[in-house]
């Protein structure tokens, strides 16, 4: 049996699946932060938890010019960075 992630798109009238095959992004012309950043920012949902996005591209760190493109709170309360 495989364990590795499989993708089905499901056609609804006749309720068959088709396996589809895993693509790279960058092969179909998304780009990280032009695109999925901004699916996530929109829906933070997609990653599965129920998240808050607090801030975009945070750069704001003493001793450091690091900066994280996504900051969001958890129902816990916990700051989660996307990265």
């Amino acid at each position: 049996m495989n364990s590795s992630p499989q993708l089905f798109r499901i056609e609804p009238e006749t309720k068959k699946s088709e396996s589809i095959a895993e693509v790279e992004f960058s092969s179909l012309g998304f780009q990280e932060r032009k695109d999925i950043q901004e699916w996530i920012s929109a829906n933070p949902s997609i990653l599965g938890e129920d998240l808050l996005i607090i801030g975009k591209e945070f750069s704001g760190f003493d001793k450091t010019n690091e900066r994280l493109d996504l900051l969001a709170v958890d129902s816990d309360g916990k700051l989660v960075i996307i990265e």
